[in-house]
């Protein structure tokens, strides 16, 4: 991994900084059907809930899965642990 980011380092220097800012900058999709998917379809499993919300920065609708754990509906005041699984 460290000669991973030895090289990068070396091929920055090495190429104009516009060079490098282009070549890791985003690419649009090249037809419609690539399209990124940001509403995906809903799972069907105990204790998991779909929703969507308006995305400021996607600037469009995305979608997400909440799961619940059993002792959520028994234990309302209890805290619970949050995982954040990222998708991309």
């Amino acid at each position: 991994m460290r000669c991973l980011s030895v090289l990068f380092m070396c091929i920055a220097f090495l190429l104009p900084s516009q060079s490098v800012a282009l070549a890791f900058a985003p690419q649009p999709p090249a037809s419609a059907s690539e399209e990124l998917l940001w509403v995906t379809n809903a799972v069907d499993a105990p204790r998991v809930s779909f929703h969507t919300m308006e995305s400021e920065s996607a600037k469009r609708k995305i979608s997400y899965h909440l799961y619940r754990p059993e002792l959520y509906q028994q234990e309302p005041a209890s805290r619970f642990p949050v995982v954040y699984w990222l998708h991309g």
